[in-house]
């Protein structure tokens, strides 16, 4: 259960880092809305690349972002996911074939996750990167 969840504590770790970094740099409100607005709306990217210390803060902000999507991606409970392995130490003894089932078709429903689930995590890998990209307050 320990091991399964060290990869995404360290990527939310990581993230968390990362954030304390993007927080520290001296940015304004508008250009800490860029940075943020950049991630989600590509087309206005251009708007957070306009001085080389925001080119710095989107890129730092690109970083949290990969790490909190990878981070939220890794806590589904779905084989061969890190989550499942948490999950699946929560479960009692006698549901080992309920396990097995899960395993055996697991990388197919990550894929239907993946193609039609994913809406189900973006709201809050949405949340925690406009939270710790401190451009939350203004969202």
């Amino acid at each position: 259960r320990l091991v399964a969840g060290a990869g995404p504590l360290s990527n939310l770790l990581l993230a968390a880092v990362f954030s304390a970094v993007l927080l520290l740099m001296p940015l304004s409100a508008l250009e800490r809305i860029a940075i943020a607005g950049a991630t989600f709306m590509p087309d206005r990217a251009f708007e957070a690349l306009a001085t080389p210390l925001m080119s710095f803060g989107f890129f730092i902000s690109q970083i949290i972002f990969i790490n909190i999507l990878l981070g939220i991606f890794n806590l589904v409970p779905i084989p061969p996911l890190d989550g499942s392995k948490v999950l699946f130490s929560l479960f009692p003894r006698g549901a080992e074939e309920f396990r097995y089932v899960l395993e055996r078709y697991g990388l197919f429903l990550l894929l239907l996750f993946i193609f039609f689930g994913f809406g189900l995590i973006t709201p809050v890998i949405r949340a925690l990167f406009l939270f710790m990209s401190g451009a939350g307050i203004f969202f």
